[in-house]
């Protein structure tokens, strides 16, 4: 199986898939990256992200300045994403994930499943004040 695949219910179906070949090319000397894609799919600790807060509703004030690049090889894959995946997927975030996942030799995984536990929080406390 090239994509191992699960869906998780958390508010609504994410559906998180693994390129099993990329991911074992490319986390080479990342062992743990590897194993915690692989444990995500037994492991989720789904209570976190039915409870809440929900990272997506969280806004932070970041000093950044922002530029658009007109060029660049994201662009160009999100642009052929959408237009090889219209008929296959129903929203143009799979249809761009999907095209990543399947062509771009830098994507390993999508919908990949972040937490925080309380504990780690500190680690990131100058973001959250």
């Amino acid at each position: 199986m090239v994509i191992k695949h699960t869906s998780f219910k958390h508010g609504w179906f994410y559906h998180y898939r693994v390129h099993n070949p990329k991911t074992s090319s490319l986390t080479n000397g990342f062992e743990s990256l590897r194993e915690f894609l692989y444990r995500v799919f037994d492991e989720c600790p789904d209570d976190y992200f039915n409870i809440g807060p929900r990272s997506s509703s969280l806004k932070f004030n970041l000093p950044l300045d922002v530029k658009e690049v007109e060029h660049n090889e994201l662009k160009e894959l999100t642009t052929h994403g959408l237009n090889i995946n219209n008929m296959r997927y129903k929203s143009n975030h799979s249809r761009v994930q999907m095209f990543m996942l399947e062509n771009d030799q830098k994507t390993i995984a999508i919908e990949v499943p972040i937490w925080l536990k309380h504990s780690d929080i500190n680690c990131f406390k100058n973001i959250f004040d």
